[in-house]
């Protein structure tokens, strides 16, 4: 479910560029460090963008070199802030960690009950050392998986992923002044990235008979009167998004961010609507 919200590279300037793959390849160091090195291929691009965020609260760099094992160990420059970087590759781990579980419930999936084996130590450590923040997960997901189960409708799961969101964004020590405008940004992020994901995986969910927030009865293909509401929807959420970024009022990447929030996204959603127009030809 994670992976929609990163910069649109054919609009981001190559300095950025850069900025954006360090901060990438710091997180990726924390989830080494945090649980070794099986973790680092559970790298999320939300959590990324997590992790600029909340970086990007304070002033200063924190510039090094990692050897990346997707490069044959070759040294690349990251921005590893540790007390940040940390927390959010705790968070990466945990939301990947009961993802495989629910692949394990829904598919009795080998992969994801192998990877839980390797990753479940690492998961306890960090539920004891994030116990409020973790529990509060736990229950937020519980909840979703119920409403899903009771024929809740995307708008009301899209709520209530927004809320697990939300707590990664605010579980860390800050400021309250900047906590309230982090959580309301939490919250539709997490409500873009799971009607996005729904939209994007609505053809395979449909072939396969999975669970699909957007499913209509005897609908192969999204009619274009739900497109156009899901396009709206989305459309929304960014509104809110960038709202909530001028509040908070980051000290750096700015152009990143903007990028994400604007370029990305509407690239997202051209995409989509794309992909069903095509649909609709066959």
């Amino acid at each position: 479910m994670f992976g929609t919200v990163k910069p649109y590279m054919r609009t981001l300037n190559e300095e950025n560029r850069k900025e954006y793959q360090k901060y990438y390849c710091g997180l990726c160091m924390a989830l080494g460090k945090v649980s070794g090195v099986i973790a680092k291929f559970i790298l999320s691009n939300d959590l990324t963008f997590a992790y600029i965020i909340l970086d990007s609260l304070f002033d200063g760099h924190y510039d090094m070199q990692c050897r990346c094992i997707a490069k044959c160990g070759r040294k690349k420059n990251c921005i590893y802030n540790p007390s940040i970087a940390d927390y959010v590759a705790s968070m990466n781990l945990v939301l990947a960690y009961k993802k495989l579980e629910d692949d394990i419930a829904d598919d009795n999936s080998r992969f994801a009950k192998i990877l839980c084996r390797i990753l479940s130590k690492d998961y306890q450590r960090i539920k004891h050392q994030y116990l409020e923040g973790v529990e509060k997960i736990e229950k937020a997901l519980e909840y979703e998986y119920e409403l899903e189960h009771n024929g809740a409708s995307y708008v009301e799961l899209a709520d209530s992923f927004g809320q697990i969101t939300r707590i990664v964004f605010t579980e860390m020590k800050i400021a309250e002044c900047e906590k309230a405008a982090l959580a309301g940004l939490g919250e539709w992020i997490g409500r873009w990235i799971y009607v996005a994901d729904a939209w994007a995986d609505y053809d395979r969910d449909i072939k396969e008979d999975n669970f699909n927030p957007l499913k209509e009865d005897g609908q192969d293909h999204l009619s274009k009167e739900k497109m156009e509401e899901l396009k709206d929807y989305l459309s929304d959420c960014q509104l809110h998004m960038q709202e909530y970024v001028t509040i908070i009022g980051l000290k750096k990447n700015q152009i990143i961010i903007d990028n994400i929030l604007n370029d990305n996204m509407d690239a997202n959603i051209g995409t989509l609507l794309k992909k069903e127009e095509q649909n609709d030809k066959k």
